[in-house]
């Protein structure tokens, strides 16, 4: 029923822990088959690839999935030295914006201190400014060569290919508007991702308007209430403030607000932010009701939100909205 080319995966390699995701579908993810997850330190040293590789290989074994049965496979770099953009442009067609890229990237990104930037550009359709001429809407990011590069040594040292490199924080967004499919098209998504070491915060909306910040450290101990407490309270200001700045700034409401990553499954946490900000927040679920079947779900059943990435990577294919 399903070909090769309708075979997908995911793969985030976080700074805790290796996420698996493989789905098939051809325009739109339809099913997940496998879902895993192991862990790994993530601390910088010379044999990261190793480690990370390790992982990623005892998760393909708990499967029982070998390379050649992964499909298409898309992978994440990390967003702390990531520099992204949405910018609008003269009318052009895709095929003439290769030719762009570099001089707008210079412009718009912070590339002076970036070590041997990777550019890379996304064509997001056309849209008008503010004396209804018409624009073109595009995605510019970089990242130093060596964060780029980390992704493929540890998915070649596992013998896998990786047809797609994204960011995490586009991952993340997709996943997330792949489960809230209804909302006003100048309306836009958050979602906070708890990682191991750092917090982020990134909102889109279809119609234009992204912004990625760094918002706060990783969650402390779960056994330290007033901990928790006082990071709550900064890490409120910090959302506040970012998305203060993103309505002045693109002048779109938030529909929903997203939980995701490991330290979202802090027992309460979505509750006390959404009260502390004044507004509904919940736990992402990337999963839904399409891995009833899927190899592994039992295992991953209740840490749905630390596979948002993943999720998120394997509907790269789907058109996806950022």
């Amino acid at each position: 029923m399903f070909g090769s080319n309708n075979i997908r995966t995911g793969i985030d390699l976080g700074t805790g822990s290796v996420k698996l995701v493989r789905g098939v579908g051809s325009n739109r993810l339809k099913r997940i088959t496998h879902i895993g997850a192991a862990s790994w330190d993530g601390e910088g040293s010379e044999d990261s690839a190793i480690r990370a590789s390790e992982a990623l290989k005892r998760v393909l074994e708990r499967l029982n999935l070998s390379p050649r049965k992964l499909g298409r496979v898309a992978v994440a770099v990390r967003m702390q030295e990531a520099s992204i953009r949405e910018v609008t442009m003269p009318p052009m067609e895709e095929s003439e914006l290769a030719q762009a890229v570099g001089f707008e990237a210079r412009k718009h990104l912070d590339l002076e201190d970036m070590m041997a930037p990777v550019i890379a550009s996304q064509y997001m359709g056309r849209t008008a400014d503010a004396k209804g001429e018409e624009q073109s809407r595009v995605l510019l990011a970089a990242v130093p060569k060596p964060v780029r590069d980390f992704p493929l040594q540890v998915l070649g040292k596992a013998g896998i290919k990786a047809e797609i490199v994204d960011l995490e924080a586009l991952a993340g967004l997709n996943a997330a508007f792949a489960v809230h499919e209804e909302m006003p098209q100048d309306s836009a998504l958050g979602v906070i991702d708890f990682g191991n070491w750092h917090v982020e915060m990134h909102l889109a909306s279809p119609a234009g308007g992204l912004l990625s910040r760094r918002i706060g450290p990783g969650v402390p101990e779960k056994d330290d209430p007033d901990a928790i407490d006082d990071y709550i309270e900064d890490l409120v200001g910090q959302m506040s403030e970012t998305m203060t700045f993103y309505r002045g700034r693109y002048r779109r409401e938030l529909a929903a607000i997203y939980l995701a990553g490991g330290g979202a499954l802090v027992p309460g946490l979505a509750g006390k932010i959404g009260e502390a900000i004044g507004r509904p927040v919940q736990l992402l679920d990337p999963i839904g009701d399409i891995a009833q079947k899927a190899e592994g779900i039992h295992a991953a059943e209740d840490f749905r939100p630390r596979f948002a990435t993943a999720c998120g990577l394997c509907r790269w294919w789907d058109g996806s909205d950022v």
